[in-house]
């Protein structure tokens, strides 16, 4: 990171220092119009730069989601079929966006705003749109896999049992 900062500075230097040499050849509207492209350039550079990192994930948040309120029962040789890789998921994520959204899973028989309950695993309304924006912006498709999309998290046996 150290190096790309200080490719720019070099960078922003020598426009610069090409500035102030033919500076006094431009017209002030010719001057402007420069610093204005340059401005706008940088901003847009930027602007992008950041929504790269903004993007819901499956690793980064939905598997974590999927983990902590899912996979007690959605796991390899669990009760239901399993949610614990993306390519479990990725086939599901339609139906999956539909029954959190109906409250259909997980499973939860309390209803929400009339107190707190102790192992409550209904999801918070922040967990919900993540789902729905995740599968509704991204369509679930391949490229939110990186490196690590194959991990499986192993399931202790005791969860086995019927």
């Amino acid at each position: 990171m150290q190096t790309e900062a200080k490719i720019t500075m070099i960078t922003i230097a020598r426009i610069i220092s090409l500035y102030n040499e033919s500076v006094e050849r431009m017209s002030k509207s010719m001057q402007r119009s420069i610093v204005i492209a340059v401005l706008l350039f940088g901003i847009a550079v930027e602007s992008n730069a950041h929504n790269v990192g903004n993007a819901i994930t499956w690793n980064r948040e939905i598997s974590r989601i999927i983990y902590q309120r899912c996979a007690s029962c959605h796991h390899e040789g669990g009760t239901a079929f399993s949610l614990m890789r993306y390519q479990d998921v990725q086939p599901r994520a339609v139906e999956i966006k539909e029954a959190v959204l109906a409250r259909r899973m997980p499973p939860w028989g309390a209803v929400k705003g009339f107190g707190d309950f102790r192992n409550d695993q209904g999801l918070s309304q922040a967990e919900l749109d993540l789902i729905t924006d995740w599968v509704d912006r991204h369509k679930v498709i391949a490229r939110n896999i990186v490196a690590d999309g194959n991990k499986v998290i192993a399931w202790p046996s005791e969860h086995n049992a019927p």
